[in-house]
């Protein structure tokens, strides 16, 4: 097929027929960038859409533009086995963007890339919705939580590995006051943290399933801490963390991936060791007791929540690079 040399020593695939199956996207794609006589081609990833959108441009004369996440470093046996298939396309596309300077940095290293031709552009909040005068209590006495409690959240229950670290922190913080865990989302792993959570003898853990879109603001807001607990490079940045700071609730994360880009360490929320329980515990018992910090560090977040990660910036940030991309075709 025409796309079989072309992608042939980049894809990572050991199925015949999962291979087939990019070849045929990509014939696709061709056929339906040249009927409709497409400019730009956009690829939320380096594989495989990446992969497909700056191939097909080279034959089409269309110009590929393609986002780079944490899959460009490579951590997991899985992410190594497309690490090739990532560097061509971070090499070859034409121009590259990123959700962090963690991810793009790394994504020039791999490829050497300049950059005149790359573009970081934060996911964006609309803070608007993600405000500070919404009233988390309403999602308190729904659950059944006491307004005056001291409560902690974070948000996923797919990979445990991500979340032992916050369990064994709430362990080890001071049990001078009880406090309260919320655990938001839905996966593979809730009946393990129910089972250890049983220990937990100053903290209560709670479950609160799948938090819906429209009710993340409301779940931000009946927090007093969000915890943002990554463990490996992949993190590009969470969008949860910077929901939580338009919100104006204090953020702690852990000091790896893009985490540091949002957070300035006891200016708009506190930074932590990854995967280190006991400066989770510090960190946490360090808001609870100092409601001060906390005021200051909330008020903080709103405000870069408001010049860093606003949506309408954003918007813009993506619309100039799609405008210097037709700009480019034009050309070809």
């Amino acid at each position: 097929m025409q796309y079989g040399a072309r992608l042939a020593n980049i894809t990572p695939i050991t199925r015949p027929a999962n291979a087939l199956h990019v070849y045929r996207y990509a014939a696709a794609l061709e056929s339906y960038v040249n009927k409709h006589q497409i400019d730009v081609i956009f690829a939320h990833e380096l594989w495989p859409g990446g992969a497909v959108a700056t191939a097909v441009a080279k034959r089409t004369n269309a110009v590929a533009v393609v986002a780079a996440y944490g899959e460009s470093f490579g951590v997991t046996s899985a992410h190594k086995r497309w690490h090739r298939a990532n560097k061509w396309v971070a090499k070859n596309c034409d121009y590259l963007m990123a959700s962090s300077c963690h991810c793009m940095t790394r994504a020039r290293n791999i490829s050497g890339r300049p950059a005149d031709k790359t573009r970081v552009v934060y996911a964006g909040v609309d803070v608007e919705r993600f405000n500070s005068s919404i009233d988390g209590n309403a999602w308190r006495s729904r659950n059944g939580i006491d307004p005056d409690t001291f409560v902690v959240s974070v948000l996923g229950l797919v990979l445990k590995r991500k979340l032992d670290t916050f369990v064994e922190a709430l362990s080890l913080m001071e049990s001078d006051t009880k406090v309260v865990a919320v655990i938001g989302g839905k996966g593979q792993d809730e009946q393990y943290f129910q089972d250890i959570a049983a220990g937990l003898e100053n903290v209560e853990l709670i479950f609160a399933g799948f938090v819906a879109e429209e009710e993340l603001a409301e779940f931000y807001s009946a927090s007093d801490v969000l915890v943002v607990s990554p463990r490996t490079e992949l993190e590009c940045m969470g969008q949860s963390m910077k929901e939580a700071m338009a919100c104006s609730v204090a953020t702690v994360g852990a000091n790896i991936g893009g985490v540091p880009e949002a957070i300035d360490d006891g200016v708009n929320g506190l930074l932590y060791e990854p995967d280190n329980p006991q400066d989770l515990a510090r960190a946490l018992n360090q808001l609870r007791n100092d409601p001060e910090l906390k005021a200051s560090i909330a008020v903080a977040g709103r405000e870069t929540s408001e010049s860093k990660f606003d949506a309408k910036t954003a918007a813009l940030s993506v619309l100039d690079v799609f405008e210097r991309a037709i700009e480019s075709s034009a050309h070809r």
